[in-house]
């Protein structure tokens, strides 16, 4: 169950991280820049991951 979950995380966040998002608008949004600085790091990676890990409790 362990690694069904880790797998299912590390593809959740794959998947967040490589996907950028263009509005209509002037200003684009990247999806998993979690800090707003422009660009997606480490970072956000883990930032994200301490959500998740608090969301499971």
């Amino acid at each position: 169950m362990k690694k069904i979950t880790a797998l299912f995380l590390a593809v959740a966040i794959v998947c967040v991280l490589g996907m950028t998002f263009f509005s209509a608008s002037e200003t684009s949004y990247i999806f998993g820049d979690v800090d707003g600085d422009g660009e997606v790091s480490t970072l956000d990676s883990t930032h994200i991951k301490r959500i998740i890990a608090r969301m499971k409790r």
